[in-house]
């Protein structure tokens, strides 16, 4: 009997964490999917740099260009998803952080891409394709597939804990 109800209960938090994990994923990588389809401005962006990840740093940080060399950043992306939470220390250790550089109309930007990459994904002076917002030039997505594709992965998986979680529940009450 307390097998049973040891089992109810793990079978709810694999449910309750599935449902966790799967809204975590569509609230961030599938909707940069859909941005891409939004965002009625293309242009071609050059990689600016690729640094290391820090645990600081700002992942969607954009400056605007306004002076010869100068940038002034974005007050609105400021603080806008600030530092990596604490594990990523240990994962994202190896990983790297490129900064993209495109030009909207007679402006240009740069910015802090979110996502952590292998070094050798991307390499200073690579084109890229950036899709923008006409109407806010500073939210911008570059197309990364290999985003898109761990993202639906994750979210099978995630459908696969939840429904795991519902059969067990379903077979324990029969």
């Amino acid at each position: 009997m307390y097998f049973n109800v040891f089992l109810l209960l793990v079978s709810f938090l694999m449910i309750c964490m599935g449902v966790i994990f799967l809204i975590i994923e569509i609230s961030t990588h599938i909707t940069e999917f859909f941005k891409w389809n939004m965002y009625k401005g293309k242009t071609e962006g050059t990689v600016f740099s690729v640094k290391k990840s820090e645990l600081t740093a700002s992942r969607r940080l954009v400056e605007e260009k306004i002076g010869e060399h100068d940038y002034l950043p974005i007050e609105e992306t400021q603080d806008r998803n600030f530092a990596y939470p604490p594990f990523k220390l240990v994962i994202g250790s190896k990983r790297y952080s490129p900064i993209f550089q495109w030009k909207a109309g007679e402006r240009e930007f740069r910015g802090h891409y979110p996502y952590l990459q292998r070094k050798d994904k991307w390499k200073p002076g690579d084109t890229i394709e950036i899709h923008y917002s006409t109407k806010k030039p500073w939210n911008y997505v570059v197309k990364d597939t290999y985003v898109w594709h761990s993202a639906c992965i994750y979210c099978f998986v995630n459908l696969g804990v939840i429904l795991s979680g519902i059969v067990i529940i379903r077979n324990l009450i029969s």
